[in-house]
């Protein structure tokens, strides 16, 4: 009977200590191995590209590049590489995000050893899995039109001054507020938040801050 081969896997997440607990966990482990670990997405990126894991598991909410925007790219990059959300973030805006950057698993910290090596092992196969308390969220944001899995969205490209002005929006900040702390007038700001209805297809705030949130831009309590 054939071996198995072991499952390569890439973990980030910006705590330390869930790293080397993972790490530990799979030590001697012949399903699994880790093949590298990161603290923020830039690593997880580029440490991605150097090993080409089967897998890569990710937190969301992480320094320097959120787990959205890092997961964006690898699949950008390897479209065939499934990602699986590591979490503690349950609610309808991170879950959503995170599936349309394209995860195939959305798994809470919680989970013991077996649910995450079970939703490993789907993923690789090319299933998808998805842990017990975010599946009634995922089946209520595809009966509501919230989310359609089978969509491959168009992300436009923002620069500094766009992405930064995005967080100052999403964080209920008001243009007076806004212009100052960029040292932009007000007609500047009115301009550069024109462009970005336009740039999203959004007719207001609210649209900004679904779009922002969707797409990996904004992250909430960030």
């Amino acid at each position: 009977m054939p071996v198995s081969p072991i499952v390569k896997v890439i973990l980030a997440d910006d705590h330390k200590l869930l790293r080397e607990g993972f790490a530990s966990m799979w030590k001697e482990s012949t399903d699994i191995k880790l093949v590298a670990d990161a603290e923020n997405g830039e690593q997880l990126v580029r440490l991605t590209r150097l090993h080409q894991p089967d897998v890569v598991l990710t937190d969301i909410r992480m320094p320097e590049m959120n787990g959205m925007e890092a997961t964006r790219i690898l699949k950008a990059e390897f479209p065939a590489m499934p990602v699986i959300t590591l979490t503690m973030f349950g609610d309808d805006n991170n879950i959503m995000a995170m599936l349309q950057a394209g995860v195939s698993g959305y798994v809470n910290k919680n989970a013991g050893k077996d649910e995450i090596l079970e939703a490993i092992m789907v993923v690789v196969k090319g299933g998808r899995y998805y842990c017990k308390s975010t599946r009634p969220v995922i089946s209520r944001l595809i009966a509501t039109g919230q989310f359609d899995p089978k969509k491959n969205q168009v992300i436009e490209t923002f620069t500094a001054t766009e992405k930064r002005l995005i967080r100052y929006v999403c964080r209920g900040h008001k243009n007076r507020e806004i212009a100052a702390a960029m040292k932009i007038n007000l007609r500047t700001l009115e301009g550069y938040r024109s462009k970005l209805l336009v740039k999203m297809n959004v007719k207001n705030q609210a649209g900004v801050v679904s779009y922002a949130i969707v797409n990996g831009l904004y992250v909430p309590g960030e």
